[in-house]
This record gives structure tokens, sequence and C-alpha cells, in this order.
């Protein structure tokens, strides 16, 4: 591990290698625009390949988002209405909005309505389409939450009893969490603070935004010279330079910018495997 490394020092020796002095703080023009700069150009850096240091996987707990969120028997209904039972769970308006009722026994059993309004004072569900048999005080009825997806997932920042983790993003989902599990390609999607599956039991590889104290040499060394060609044009007013330390850094166009100093890294942090991007670099497109 890099010992000492802030984000003050790595972007200070990418000035000096721009032949600027170096920075002890982020302060003034000089030290403004390598703070503006530092967090994208290592959030892109560490998405550019699945680097091992900042893989982790997670074992999350499994919430039913298709389940009942209430049964009981309705007050009365009306053609497009229905009364839920007095003690229902749903005491603010609009909560069991989109929801679907569906009449399990007693008069207009079997149908199946989606909720568009919700009165809690009157505890009064409007359905879209009108009933085929308006429902009475003998209707059983059951309210589900629909969703695409029969479970939802916390993902690990948002576990309480995880320590704080600045969380990247998701990288592959498994099917099981035993060792050897199937990667799931198709069967998930990670939406908000949540991923969704259909699957009972998944385990989530994600990649975290890994703190400096805590950064190998090799990719400290590959963000020096990302920052140097990141910072180049802004700092030194040469495209030339920028440039330069482009190509020392990731390479030429010819090589998908996978090559420079980028191979090098992604050759020791994999046991010299060979390199197996993610993602094009996201900067490229900004900075042109």
């Amino acid at each position: 591990m890099a010992s000492g490394d802030t984000n003050v020092t790595i972007c200070s020796d990418a000035l000096v290698m721009l032949g600027e002095s170096p920075i002890t703080s982020f302060t003034g023009d000089v030290g403004s625009a390598c703070s503006a700069m530092y967090e994208d150009v290592k959030r892109s850096t560490l998405q550019m390949y699945p680097w091992s240091f900042s893989i982790n996987r997670y074992d999350p707990v499994a919430t039913r988002t298709d389940a009942v969120q209430e049964t009981g028997t309705a007050q009365a209904g009306a053609s497009s209405t229905i009364t839920l039972k007095a003690a229902t769970k749903f005491t603010s308006d609009d909560e069991p909005n989109l929801m679907y009722i569906r009449i399990t026994s007693g008069t207009g059993s079997g149908q199946v309505r989606r909720i568009s309004d919700y009165v809690a004072s009157t505890k009064v569900a409007t359905v879209y389409n009108a009933w085929d048999t308006t429902p009475d005080s003998t209707s059983v009825y059951e309210i589900k939450a629909f969703n695409l997806w029969r479970y939802r997932y916390t993902h690990p920042s948002e576990d309480s009893n995880l320590s704080p983790i600045a969380f990247e993003g998701v990288k592959a989902i498994y099917n099981s969490r035993e060792i050897g599990g199937t990667v799931i390609t198709d069967d998930w999607e990670y939406r908000g603070t949540y991923v969704y599956s259909n699957q009972p039991i998944i385990l989530i590889e994600y990649q975290e935004n890994t703190a400096e104290t805590y950064l190998p040499s090799y990719f400290v060394q590959l963000l020096k010279y990302q920052l140097a060609w990141h910072l180049a044009e802004t700092v030194t007013d040469q495209i030339t330079k920028a440039e330069y330390w482009r190509q020392i850094a990731v390479g030429t166009v010819a090589e998908n910018m996978r090559g420079g100093y980028f191979r090098t890294a992604t050759s020791i942090d994999g046991g010299s495997k060979q390199t197996q991007s993610i993602d094009d670099y996201a900067l490229i497109g900004v900075r042109g």
C-alpha cells in the first residue's frame, strides 16, 4: 500500500511532473484546479478496470417486493371504489396508489384492479377500471405492491452493519453465496439504492472508492499520470503536454487507451493476467 498518500500529495506530484511547484493544500488557482478535477479523475480511473483492491462482495438480505401488503374485508363498495377495512394499515392519502387489489372471496371474487387514488380519512380506494361486480361488505380483498422484480436487495452502502463506504457501483451479481456461483447477466437491475432481481439468493460484487491510504503504489502512480494528463492544458496551456501525459498514462488512440502505464498497472494488479477493461474511460469524451 502507498504510505502517507493523500489527495493533496498525489495532485502535488502530478503538478511537479508538469514543471509546476508542489502544493500543500487545495488553495490558490492551481490548487483549486486540482481540487475540482481530482475526484472525477480518481473515480474514472477506478472504473476503468476491476482493481482487486477495490472489489468486494456482499451478501444481502432479500425483501419480497410483490408480497401482500394487506388483507381484510371491505366495508363497502361502489362502481369504481372500495372502502378498506376500518383498521387498514394505509393511513396516508395516496399511500396504496398503483398497488393491485384483488377480491379473494365474497361478492366480486376473482376481480383484480389497480388503485388510482386513496383517501385516508374515508379509507376509500378508487380503481382505474370500474368493477364488473360491485364489491360490498362481504368482499374479502388483498392488496399487493406490483413490481417487475420479486426481490429487492439493499446495496452495501446502505447497510448499517458495515463501516461507511464510498460506493462506486454494482459490477456483477452471482446466483449463489457459494464459491463458483454463476454470474447473472440479465435477471437483475440496479436502481436508486437497491438491486432488484427475481433470484431469491444473490451475491453482490461491487466496487468502492478506496481511500488514498489503502491505494497500492502502482495505482497511485497511474493516478498521478492521469492527473498530469487532465491538468496539463489547464495549468500549462500546452496541448502538447496533455498529449504527452495521456500517452504515458493510457497509451495511444490505436491502443484504445489501454496502453501506457495503465497496462503495467493492470498487469501488476491482475498477476500478469490480460487486461479486463470494464468501460471506456469516462473523461476522454469530456476532455477531447
